[in-house]
């Protein structure tokens, strides 16, 4: 791989798709397609493009917990509520949860850091009742690429 960068904050990974996800101890290592990578990071370019492919390894990769989001809807007379409660799991149940959900590909809807861990939100691809919530922490990631498939959806919308 031609091009590296350690920081997450480097990508925008809204509607990426994860199409491979390894988990061999401490290490994880993922495939990702449609991942976006900020112009700031990239020398000769004044977009945001996506990339052609790129690899993730997470070094010291520690799955914390995962949720599955409360499900919500209006009632009859306008009124929020819950339909399926918040579920969460931790230690050997979580790690399941998550192998089962990367057995297909998986779309993610966002990832962010929130008190102190990472927060991967997303769903197996075409089941986004499926939604769930893995949060983690690493000690070192690493982000590595080819090649650009072109502009960054965000970016396209743009012109």
């Amino acid at each position: 791989m031609n091009h590296h960068s350690n920081r997450l904050e480097d990508f925008e990974f809204h509607d990426s798709e994860i199409t491979s996800f390894v988990l061999e101890g401490d290490l994880l290592k993922m495939d990702v397609r449609m991942l976006n990578v900020h112009k700031d990071v990239i020398d000769g370019y004044d977009t945001d493009m996506e990339l052609d492919g790129a690899k993730i390894i997470f070094r010291g990769f520690r799955l914390l917990k995962v949720e599955e989001p409360a499900r919500m809807r209006y009632s009859q007379k306008g009124e929020l509520e819950e339909t399926v409660p918040l579920k969460s799991y931790e230690g050997k149940e979580a790690q399941a949860l998550v192998l089962s959900r990367f057995e297909e590909r998986f779309w993610v809807y966002a990832l962010s850091f929130f008190d102190s861990n990472w927060v991967l939100e997303g769903s197996v691809c075409n089941h986004s009742s499926e939604v769930v919530n893995i949060y983690f922490q690493f000690d070192e990631a690493e982000i590595s690429w080819d090649s650009f498939a072109g502009l960054a959806w965000y970016e396209q919308r743009k012109s």
